[in-house]
């Protein structure tokens, strides 16, 4: 075994253990949608809703992080949308793939436990996974998986998938780039149909709200439930 291997091995057992010492949330929204959707903007206006009430994290966090970390380089600017992250990508996506087919779920244990920190432990009933990218993101909150097991909290488990016209998207500054929009990180759940809630975010804030309704439904229920 490699010393990267056994280095993998080492945090994948620590956040493994770390997770399962942390107190499920009462529901999971699980949000999936191409470059320039509004997963973000969605995001946001469900913590600007509900203050206090939802953990969000995001696999690609982690993934810049350790990145920059292990090659010496600014965190801060490939967070950015600057020419320094873009001269970085290829090699960035490269590293990342490869811890990957090691360790499928590496970089959202990490996601949840470095969200988890930044709220300086607090307990929230509501998590929000922003950027389900692949099948095996969604596979980890199964029912069935045992590693995270949501199940001890009666936690609900809703995929979400964000859906916006290419016109609207280019008009949001998106536009088609080979090597990144046609990759797995943009097109790995293309073929996953079976979403609880599809939300279409093409036309105003007051409309896209509307769309939000049921959602909104979903996360009052489980609020309710904290509540003696």
């Amino acid at each position: 075994m490699s010393s990267i291997e056994t280095d993998l091995d080492g945090i994948r057992m620590e956040s493994i253990r770390a997770i399962n010492e942390l107190q499920k949330p009462k529901l999971l929204l699980i949000l999936s949608g191409k470059r320039k959707s509004g997963k973000d903007y969605i995001e946001q206006l469900l913590i600007e809703r509900y203050p206090n009430k939802i953990l969000s994290f995001r696999i690609s966090a982690p993934i810049k992080h350790e990145f920059a970390s292990r090659n010496g380089l600014n965190y801060e600017e490939l967070l950015s949308s600057s020419q320094y992250k873009e001269s970085f990508r290829k090699q960035m996506v490269e590293w990342s793939e490869s811890v990957r087919k090691q360790d499928p779920h590496y970089f959202l244990r990490l996601s949840i436990l470095d969200s988890y920190r930044k709220n300086n432990g607090n307990e929230r009933p509501i998590w929000i996974l922003n950027d389900a990218r692949r099948p095996t993101d969604l596979q980890y909150f199964e029912p069935n998986e045992n590693e995270i097991n949501l199940n001890n909290n009666n936690c609900k488990r809703l995929t979400i998938r964000i859906q916006s016209d290419d016109s609207v998207r280019t008009n949001r500054g998106w536009k088609f780039t080979a090597g990144i929009d046609d990759q797995t990180t943009e097109c790995g759940l293309d073929e996953f149909h079976d979403w609880n809630y599809r939300i279409n975010n093409n036309g105003t804030k007051d409309e896209l709200i509307e769309e939000l309704s049921p959602i909104f439904n979903e996360i009052n229920m489980a609020i309710n439930q904290n509540i003696p």
